[in-house]
């Protein structure tokens, strides 16, 4: 196409050939000519006869700048690719969305079905039965969520034995109590009818030995109540150490201190008395000097304090280690009294009350008790010690 629009020369396999009408050579291309003069290159649109608009693109010729060569194209050509494009990215899409979804789905199922079945497992859960199979599966998640659970029953289990294991010494506990108050009466009559024989022989030291004997043992059977005062438990620990310094009379001195506002103060019955034995038994007469025993009961807001202290052989560091880990982990090798003080105390107040030994050679040994106040027990524990 020249300058003035007219059509120089045209390909005869273009479209519209074999329509007059549609032949570039009739359109009357002036005002488009005019219109591109001064761009060497481009495209723009342009009516295609009667029927339908079209596109001109067009360049410059090389040495004859008036000159463009141009394509004439009608829009249904060119768009109708776009439209083929458009269908196959719409299908692709459709595809692309259809396979999304079918893969969530089987990625959803693989994730919830471990979960359903590891749920119907917790839903039949029975901590006295044996675990039933959980779900094997890849995801990280669910498999510590299982491992968690089976732990979890395993776990319950082990409480479950230990309680019924707690339970059973309780009531063989329960059994040796009652089998110890048997006849309490007759003895505590027997003894007082000897004490008043041994009166009346002028006898007044068998005669205080006896009356001390026989309230010993009345303390010591206390009705069968598990808990005590501490003024009743001072003063068995007292008639225990006035018939052991008759006894022992030449090598034994004792002490015995307590806040009178903590008379009432409730305790598990018999926790001084056998510290008292192993002072005097394991401290004072290995000893070539007189000893001396101290029992000393205080108090802070929130515990009661209860020592046993002694002046006598003491103990090695490695022995006062082991029999300190001894009673941490419950092994009775520390001694039947240490171990049975040390076993009522958990079963009483748990890891609120604390049993602890220290000593060193030639310097004597202090044990301890740490037991709540009864003001800070619970309700359950309350009951129990009234």
């Amino acid at each position: 196409m020249d300058s003035e629009g007219r059509v120089l020369a045209e390909d005869d396999n273009h479209e519209h050939s074999s329509i007059n009408s549609l032949c570039p050579k009739s359109f009357n291309l002036t005002r488009t000519a005019s219109a591109l003069h001064d761009s060497s290159n481009g495209k723009t649109d342009i009516a295609l006869g009667n029927t339908e608009d079209g596109l001109l693109l067009y360049a410059a010729l090389p040495y004859t700048p008036d000159w463009k060569l141009c394509i004439f194209t009608s829009r249904s050509v060119v768009y109708a690719s776009l439209d083929q494009v458009r269908n196959i990215a719409l299908f692709t899409w459709s595809a692309m969305l259809v396979s999304a979804l079918l893969f969530s789905l089987i990625c959803v199922h693989h994730l919830t079905n471990p979960l359903k079945k590891l749920s119907c497992a917790m839903d039949r859960f029975d901590p006295n039965a044996p675990l039933p199979p959980l779900p094997a599966t890849s995801a990280l998640e669910i498999r510590q969520l299982s491992n968690s659970f089976s732990h979890m029953h395993d776990h319950i289990q082990q409480l479950i034995q230990q309680l019924q294991q707690e339970e059973k010494q309780k009531q063989q506990a329960e059994l040796r109590a009652l089998q110890a108050q048997i006849n309490p009466h007759f003895l505590y009559n027997t003894l007082d009818t000897i004490a008043w024989k041994a009166m009346d022989h002028n006898a007044t030291e068998v005669s205080d030995m006896i009356t001390a004997l026989s309230r010993f043992f009345q303390l010591s059977l206390s009705d069968g109540n598990d808990f005590v005062s501490l003024n009743d438990e001072l003063e068995h620990a007292y008639h225990y150490l006035f018939i052991q310094q008759i006894r022992y009379s030449d090598r034994l001195d004792y002490t015995l201190e307590m806040d009178p506002e903590l008379g009432e103060c409730r305790v598990p019955k018999l926790i001084l008395q056998p510290l008292i034995e192993n002072a005097l038994y394991h401290g004072i007469k290995p000893l070539r000097r007189r000893g001396e025993i101290t029992v000393r009961i205080e108090s802070s807001e929130q515990f009661l304090l209860l020592t046993v202290s002694d002046n006598g052989v003491g103990l090695s560091p490695e022995r006062c280690a082991h029999l300190n880990h001894s009673l941490q982990t419950k092994d009775s090798s520390c001694g039947y009294g240490l171990y049975n003080i040390a076993e009522r105390l958990r079963l009483t107040y748990g890891s609120s009350a604390c049993l602890q030994l220290k000593s060193a050679p030639d310097h004597g040994t202090i044990v301890s008790i740490q037991i709540p106040r009864e003001e800070n027990l619970h309700e359950s524990q309350i009951a129990d010690c009234r």
